[in-house]
């Protein structure tokens, strides 16, 4: 696992691979396009390969061109990428982004957060994000559509390829945690994309419990969050115990934090189990925190 493209699921197949196998059937058994590309999608998935961003009808590419979602995720990128760009720029190709990842699935298309994860989506939302602060803008604006790209496989795969389990730890930590009075409102969303990022995905969730995930959550209780930041810790912190990661695990992930016990252990030792005890036990208690208990 750990790479951007197929993480601990099967080799990932491209659209140009996947055009080239329908082309190669369609010529050696007399298929019609759409014929040989539901049979190209049929002999990829016999082999456990990944074709979660791929259009498996004929014509691929060219859908994949112009998907809305792969076309809002190119112009961010380019905002992003160009230095003059403007905060009002960036956040407006982060808003047609987050638009673009709601629309529906097309039939034999991938998820529009697929398409995007695909053309630079994730990291085009880390870019974006850091160029905001920078200008000295609000950069929460980008929780939005990252949040959304975390939605599929390669989204998740991508955001740890890059970094983002520790830089969104980071960014937590100070909003929670960097001032005399917490910035609920940028560290309740900040946890939630946190959460997000561990579903199913056994890299993200030990890679969040290696950069202090237990700490910052105990610290974060303690501090006496409204109701919804009690209930996005929870959240996380149950994400991060779960077993919903059906793929191989790494032979990293399972020297680090092998199994569940392995992660409770840690959380316990971060502080974590104690500080959900006392939230729980405090008067007016949010039942959610027995949920990680």
């Amino acid at each position: 696992g750990g790479g951007a493209g197929g993480g601990m699921g099967g080799r990932r197949v491209g659209q140009a691979e996947f055009d080239a196998a329908a082309a190669e059937l369609a010529e050696a058994l007399g298929l019609s396009p759409e014929e040989a590309a539901a049979t190209a999608a049929e002999d990829f998935a016999a082999e456990g390969a990944d074709l979660g961003g791929v259009v498996r009808r004929a014509g691929g590419a060219a859908a994949l061109e112009a998907h809305p979602a792969g076309v809002a995720a190119g112009a961010l990128a380019a905002a992003a990428a160009a230095g003059g760009a403007g905060a009002e720029a960036l956040r407006a190709a982060l808003g047609e982004l987050e638009g673009a990842l709601g629309a529906e699935r097309g039939e034999g298309e991938p998820a529009p957060a697929a398409v995007a994860a695909g053309r630079g989506g994730v990291e085009a939302c880390l870019a974006a994000a850091a160029a905001l602060e920078a200008a000295g803008a609000p950069w929460e604006g980008a929780l939005g559509a990252l949040g959304g790209l975390l939605a599929e496989d390669l989204g998740r795969n991508v955001f740890h390829a890059e970094g983002g389990p520790r830089e969104l730890l980071r960014r937590a930590r100070r909003a929670a945690l960097g001032g005399e009075a917490p910035d609920w409102a940028a560290a309740g969303p900040l946890l939630e994309v946190l959460r997000l990022s561990t579903v199913k995905s056994e890299e993200n969730k030990v890679e969040l419990l290696l950069g202090g995930a237990g700490d910052l959550a105990a610290a974060v209780l303690a501090r006496a969050p409204p109701a919804a930041v009690v209930r996005t810790v929870c959240g996380l912190l149950k994400s991060v115990l779960a077993a919903d990661d059906d793929r191989p695990t790494p032979e990293a992930c399972q020297a680090a934090f092998g199994g569940a016990f392995a992660k409770a252990r840690q959380l316990d030792k971060d502080g974590a189990t104690a500080a959900l005890l006392a939230r729980l036990q405090a008067p007016g208690g949010d039942p959610a925190c027995a949920g990680p208990l």
